[in-house]
């Protein structure tokens, strides 16, 4: 049997070796048929505390001794009314009926639930009381909840509105039913605590429809091992945590080789959430992690398969959403310009459409009952303002923005991408549930206000055919004018008219510098109501912040600095002190004084939020 072994792969040794550990349950079974639970080495869980918790094991009545369990009471140190009895299996020892039901159900599904209570669970239950506040008035659900011990010990503070503690296996929901009946005269009446059947899949079975969107937190530990089972997790965690930017998923789970990184990963993919994975999460955890290596040694104590990391993930803002999408419709448009000119031709536009179409899995013969070719034809007619017969990049967004293309965007983030488009002076089709013009927020304001910047300063160089960094007077004027076209366009002629002639006599310089420009154009034009107090404070703030003062710059298209912010992405979160350092393995010329490094440091802001 052993020689036959050797030629299995390694993963078909593993499935060979459970088979052989089930065939050793049959065996004791029929040596010994009056027993009903014997010891088998199933689980490689090593029998060791981390002590966050107190721990008492409690005398066995009649009734444990039949089931072959234990009673054994968790309680958060100092706070005794968090004390949680547990009736658990006796470490090791398992019965036939603990894997028939499981294997009626499906692979998806394990038995490691009833075996004890893990080091993951009695970490997690410690977490949940230590970090009670954020669970107060809250609908939480367990996920994998074994014996129930973390879920029920957070209900006993009394803080949480509904605790849902839900299993695959039916065996595990029974034993947790018996557990939250045994703490039920300590579990203060406010608190809604079930014990309910969940199964993982891609969509919720119609006997689980109640829980859709029905969770303020979703927790879970230790319950990825399996990989196979790591897209219906994260599918299922999207169907029952509710659809806000408050609501959470608390996982703890030790590395156990690359299991937790795939599950990270297949997070990632999904592309509805961020995700933090933190090792040092808590100091009395790692500090008892710390003991143990010191006490046990770090060849039993294996910190890979013990040691759980914290994996806190929360859904993306619709903003921030928007914001990728741009990113999208940014890389494609650069990555499909064929001669880098800024411009799609009528080829060159169908092969971005058909790219896009791609990336965002739609189908564009769905956007309209017309044809595609007749659809870009039409794109072309509307959106190519010069009559370039091209599309140029802010044309490409505007045309995003509008019907038929703001359908290949999935429903519930359009209108956070009209917002998004609003806030960079580009019209978009009202959403329902837009904001209002009037309505800008000091994030959206803050956004236009960038924008205006950027605008400014693409227009100065442009001006600036020299590449002296002044413009005459007559550029000046020139330059002012094309602003106030592209960026208030709303503004009455007569008014810009006699604005200019006011701007120019007071002006009596023979050139302007770029700080000259904005002061004109903050004096002049960029003031209510043609432009809101949110934009005005962002300009204010820019001026009288730590940000570099506004002078002229190198010649830089939005474009380059766009790039060069993204790729600048290896820099940790909050690094954002070494911008010097990334400038100076970038191509652009820059030096702290000019306008260029506000530019790049609001793209670079800009990507990291």
């Amino acid at each position: 049997r052993i020689v036959a072994m050797s030629d299995l792969s390694a993963r078909e040794r593993v499935l060979q070796r459970l088979d052989l550990k089930k065939l050793t349950l049959k065996m004791l079974l029929q040596k010994h048929p009056e027993q009903r639970f014997h010891e088998v080495d199933f689980s490689h869980r090593e029998h060791f505390s981390y002590g966050l918790l107190d721990m008492q094991v409690l005398e066995e009545d009649e009734e444990c001794e039949k089931q072959c369990e234990r009673c054994i009471t968790y309680t958060f140190p100092g706070q005794p009314g968090t004390a949680v009895t547990i009736r658990q299996r006796k470490a090791g020892h398992m019965c036939i009926e603990d894997f028939q039901e499981v294997e009626e159900i499906g692979k998806s599904i394990d038995y490691t639930g009833s075996v004890c209570v893990w080091p993951s669970e009695e970490i997690l239950g410690y977490w949940l009381v230590e970090h009670q506040e954020l669970f107060r008035e809250k609908t939480v659900c367990e996920l994998g909840a074994g014996s129930g011990m973390a879920g029920i010990m957070l209900g006993q503070t009394g803080l949480p509105s509904s605790v849902f503690l839900t299993d695959g296996n039916p065996t595990v929901v029974r034993s947790i039913k018996k557990n939250i009946l045994v703490n039920k005269s300590n579990t203060p009446g406010n608190v809604r605590l079930l014990a309910e059947e969940l199964l993982w899949d891609h969509e919720l079975a119609p006997q689980f429809e109640h829980m859709r969107h029905s969770f303020d937190c979703v927790v879970a530990a230790d319950c990825t091992v399996n990989v196979e089972i790591h897209d219906i997790l994260v599918r299922t965690i999207d169907q029952i945590l509710k659809q806000n930017e408050e609501a959470f998923f608390l996982y703890l789970a030790p590395r156990r080789g690359k299991s937790l990184s795939k599950f990270v990963k297949a997070v990632k993919a999904y592309g509805e959430f961020d995700v933090e994975v933190e090792i040092e999460y808590d100091d009395k955890v790692l500090k008892a992690h710390q003991r143990l290596l010191q006490e046990i040694g770090d060849e039993k104590y294996d910190t890979k398969k013990n040691y759980p990391l914290q994996v806190m993930i929360r859904r993306k803002s619709r903003q921030d959403k928007a914001r990728e999408y741009m990113y999208q419709v940014h890389d494609i448009f650069e990555e499909l310009d064929v001669n880098q000119d800024g411009k799609l031709d009528k080829s060159e536009l169908r092969t971005v459409l058909y790219k896009l179409c791609s990336v965002l899995d739609q189908d564009p013969t769905n956007l309209s009952d017309k044809t595609l070719e007749h659809q870009i034809q039409a794109a072309l007619a509307e959106f190519d303002r010069d009559r370039s017969g091209h599309i140029e990049f802010d044309e490409f967004f505007a045309m995003c923005g509008r019907s038929p293309w703001i359908g290949l965007f999935p429903q519930q983030d359009r209108s956070a991408i009209c917002q998004l488009l609003s806030s960079l002076s580009i019209p978009c089709e009202e959403q329902p549930g837009a904001v209002a013009a009037g309505a800008m927020t000091v994030e959206g304001a803050e956004d236009k206000g960038r924008e205006m910047l950027h605008a400014a300063q693409d227009v100065f160089e442009s001006t600036d055919t020299d590449q002296s960094g002044w413009l005459t007077r007559e550029g000046l004027k020139a330059a002012v004018k094309q602003l106030v076209a592209d960026t208030v366009p709303e503004k009455d002629a007569a008014h810009v008219s006699e604005a200019m002639s006011a701007m120019m006599k007071e002006f009596q310089a023979e050139r302007a510098d770029f700080e000259d420009l904005m002061k004109q154009l903050l004096r002049y034009f960029w003031i209510a109501p043609g432009v809101h107090p949110f934009v005005l404070k962002y300009f204010e703030d820019l001026s009288t912040d730590n940000q570099p003062d506004l002078k002229q710059a190198p010649p830089v298209s939005q474009s380059a600095v766009c790039t060069t912010a993204r790729a600048a992405s290896p820099f940790e979160r909050g690094s954002v002190d070494t911008m010097d350092q990334v400038l100076e393995v970038t191509d652009v010329s820059y030096s702290p004084g000019h306008a260029v490094t506000a530019k790049f440091r609001s793209c670079l802001r800009t990507y990291y939020h």
